[in-house]
């Protein structure tokens, strides 16, 4: 059996909150390198999945989007 790099507690589930530190909660999401959403079919499809697991995990706080070649 594969054994997971992340504790059972911080599975990624609507009825558990998703933790990264125990007892931090996530509040923040970041990503980098996501590519230019105007052209690029995947980076799009990251976006999207980032929206999605932000309002599955409810995070209320900031989301930054950062793509170095275009900054």
């Amino acid at each position: 059996m594969k054994k997971s790099c992340c504790p059972a507690e911080s599975a990624v589930r609507p009825d558990n909150k998703f933790k990264i530190i125990p007892g931090e909660p996530v509040t923040d999401i970041v990503c980098y390198g996501i590519g230019k959403l105007s052209s690029c079919p995947t980076a799009r499809y990251q976006f999207a999945f980032f929206l999605l697991l932000r309002e599955l995990l409810k995070i209320g706080g900031l989301f930054f989007i950062y793509e170095p070649r275009f900054s």
